[in-house]
Formats: structure tokens, sequence, C-alpha cells
């Protein structure tokens, strides 16, 4: 009976997933995370009140067979090859991933990433309100980076969230993470204040580039979520040293 707002992509859908749920639990929201995040919505549906929020985390697979699923934002991430040993082409498994969006209409959002050269065509597909995101240009209309400061540009209208340099997330792949949360946040209605705050405290979840400790003078990290290539490489390119 509540606003869902459902995050899907070949990577990075639990960290933005969790850092949208905690900004809207900010807000004053009463959040139900669930979905291929590790635990399934079905056992709250009881508990779940028209003035709640379910924020979604869904996978090709939960995605390839619906007919009716809307959520009131649906955000895509990326799409890298991926699970094609069931989809058997890269167009399947994209195919799978816009039924995100087929059943919004013009009062639902569609928050598609700027910097992937295929999610970026899907704009053309969705019948929702699009916005987009972007680490690597400025968009006149959307969410996007500057000088390591993220920013929502809306209706003429331009604000900072935080900086970069004022988080404990690193690498290019949570920065896209980060602007995707934020702008599913911006149209679920929570402030500026309640997002940065949220930023400013997120650490990495377990098993994705979490600092383990230092021995003999060498850090080492937990990425054992890194289940496909592109999610390794994108790990790597996160060390700068």
């Amino acid at each position: 009976p509540c606003k869902v707002y459902g995050v899907t992509g070949s990577d990075g859908k639990t960290t933005t997933t969790t850092i949208l749920a905690r900004m809207l639990a900010a807000a004053g929201k009463k959040v139900h995370l669930g979905g291929n995040i590790g635990r399934p919505l079905l056992p709250d549906i009881w508990q779940i009140g028209p003035d709640d929020v379910a924020v979604v985390e869904l996978s090709s697979f939960q995605l390839e067979k619906v007919s009716s699923f809307c959520p009131d934002i649906a955000v895509v991430l990326n799409l890298t090859p991926d699970h094609l040993e069931r989809h058997h082409t890269m167009e399947a498994y994209g195919e799978a991933k816009k039924n995100i969006f087929r059943q919004q209409g013009e009062v639902q959002v569609t928050v598609l990433n700027y910097d992937d050269p295929i999610v970026r065509t899907w704009g053309a597909e969705t019948k929702g309100r699009l916005c987009y995101f972007s680490r690597k240009e400025k968009l006149q209309q959307g969410i996007y980076m500057q000088d390591g400061n993220f920013i929502i540009s809306w209706d003429g209208k331009q604000e900072t969230v935080c900086n970069i340099s004022e988080l404990h997330l690193f690498g290019g792949h949570n920065e896209e993470n980060v602007l995707a949360a934020i702008a599913c946040g911006f149209f679920a209605g929570v402030s500026i204040s309640d997002m940065a705050d949220v930023l400013r405290n997120f650490r990495s979840i377990e098993h994705r580039i979490e600092y383990v400790a230092t021995i003999d003078g060498v850090p080492y990290y937990n990425d054992s979520k890194a289940t496909n290539t592109d999610s390794t490489i994108k790990a790597l390119e996160a060390f700068k040293d």
C-alpha cells in the first residue's frame, strides 16, 4: 500500500539501496528494505502501512517475468556483462532490466546513469519523468559531480549536497551509487541536510571494498562480493596509490 522505490543494475545495487533506505529513515519514514539484498519483503506485507516506504533491490532474475510492477521511482545504475549463462545475450539481459520502468507513467520517476552508454539510451523508452545522474558530465537538469561536489540541478535551481572528501566511500563506482541515491532521495522528498548527514556517516558494506586490517604496513580489503570481472576492475580502479 506504500510508495515503492526500486533499484537495479549489474553492480552497486546493495550499496545504493542501503544508502537510500538510511536517507528515508533519517527523513522520518518507516522503511522496509528487501528484495535481492538478502531478505524478501513478503514477511513484512501485513505490517506495511500506506505512509511507509519500501526500498527494493531488484535483480534481472526478479525482473525478467514481471508484468505489472510499477515502482514510484525506478533506478538503473549500469549494465555490464553478467548472468549471460541465463540470459544468453546482453540484449536479453538489458530487456529484463528495463522491466523496472516499463509500466511507469508520467507520475513516476525513472533515474538512469548518463555515463553508461547503453543505459543512457533507455531514457527514450521510459514514460516516466526522466532524471539522469553523471559523475563525468555537468547536466543542465539532473544529479552530477563538479569539483568533487554532489549537485542537484532541477527546475532551474542548484543545490550542493556534500563533497566527496567528506565521505568514507571511495572509487568512481561508489560516486555513481551516491549520485543515484541522491536522485532517488530528492524525488522521495528527503531534505538536503538529511541526505548529507547519512552520506557523511556511511561506511562500506560488508564484503564491498571493506577495510579489514593493516599488517606489516600492508592494508587488506575484503571485496568478495565482486562476482564479475567488471566489479573487480572497478574495485581495483578505486585505489589511487
